[in-house]
């Protein structure tokens, strides 16, 4: 697949009738989490709520706690390829990395694992494409069209976090578990069940646990801050995704070792701020849409948030060039240069 495909992926807003169509990639893709679990009554409740979420979004009204859906839809044959979500959360439960430097070399430190609460989050999540498409842009596509929604909106949450970075420490579970003395009984069979997580299992957990007897040491605050944990490497590229639009490492870990990185809506609408390519500094040509090498996220301007990529040429001085024959001038709402 080329770049002369890319008029046939559309990022849009989830519908009711996507239900099936989403659980059949989750299960082609063996994916599951709390977010996009591999339940299909479950997925329609979620793609229920998110339709209703943006149909009173595009009225105006205010929503308690949003949740929109999008899905990555191959138009040649009304299948969906890819997914990904954004929803406002009331709390999670984290683990924090406390570090307790030595006041008098200054050059050591214990650390541990606390408890906490993070409050009014918004949560990314449920991020899934298809492997028939990946390293062809569309993960971008998929990462940053959910941003792109919240700027076309006027949406302002006050901050992003996301999960599902999973530390490549396979013992993690185990140990957590033996170190709080946690019955297999009160173990959940999955660390995202409800029923189980936080009225049996967080509460069986002691308040602090000794960090190093995980087997992670850093030798300053600075290297632990910018030096991610090794992650999963099917995680990898997701991460880096979201790194470039200002999520760091906050030091938050959840109970099965999920890392959490997150970011201000400030920053994140900084840089979208900075990528974005006003009409001004557009310029279009007639050559074949296959022609220009670069890639550019376009919203479009239709009622329903619509999103795809669009082959561009970057050239001096801020401007891009991009073609008639694959992106009309009264299609474009925003263009973004990733």
């Amino acid at each position: 697949m080329g770049l002369t495909d890319t008029r046939r992926y559309i990022f849009r807003e989830v519908r009711e009738n996507d239900s099936k169509k989403i659980y059949n990639l989750a299960l082609s893709q063996n994916y599951h989490s709390d977010t996009l679990p591999q339940n299909l009554s479950l997925i329609k409740t979620c793609v229920k709520k998110s339709v209703l979420d943006f149909q009173l979004t595009r009225k105006g009204n205010r929503i308690q706690r949003p949740r929109y859906m999008f899905v990555l839809e191959d138009t040649a044959d009304g299948s969906i390829v890819g997914t990904s979500q954004i929803a406002d959360r009331p709390w999670r439960l984290l683990y924090r990395v406390i570090l307790n430097l030595d006041i008098l070399s200054q050059s050591t430190f214990s650390s541990s694992l606390e408890l906490r609460k993070e409050e009014e989050i918004w949560e990314l999540g449920g991020l899934l494409l298809s492997d028939s498409i990946r390293k062809k842009g569309y993960g971008k596509l998929i990462s940053y069209g959910r941003l792109l929604y919240l700027w076309s909106m006027n949406i302002a949450p006050s901050n992003l976090l996301i999960s599902g970075f999973n530390a490549a420490l396979p013992s993690f579970w185990e140990r957590v578990t033996k170190l709080g003395g946690i019955a297999k009984k009160d173990v959940p069979t999955c660390w995202r069940s409800m029923d189980t997580l936080y009225t049996v299992f967080f509460r069986a957990l002691p308040a602090s646990i000794a960090f190093d007897d995980l087997g992670l040491s850093f030798n300053s605050l600075e290297e632990l801050l910018s030096t991610p944990i090794p992650i999963h490497p099917n995680a990898e590229a997701a991460r880096r995704l979201l790194t470039r639009m200002g999520f760091v490492f906050l030091a938050e870990i959840e109970a099965d070792g999920a890392l959490w990185y997150g970011a201000p809506w400030q920053t994140v609408k900084n840089i979208l701020r900075a990528l974005m390519s006003i009409p001004e500094l557009m310029l279009y040509d007639t050559c074949a849409p296959a022609c220009h090498r670069d890639i550019a996220i376009v919203v479009l301007n239709t009622e329903e948030f619509h999103a795809r990529i669009v082959p561009i040429e970057k050239v001096e001085d801020g401007y891009v060039v991009v073609s008639k024959r694959n992106l009309p001038l009264a299609d474009i709402r925003h263009l973004f240069v990733f």
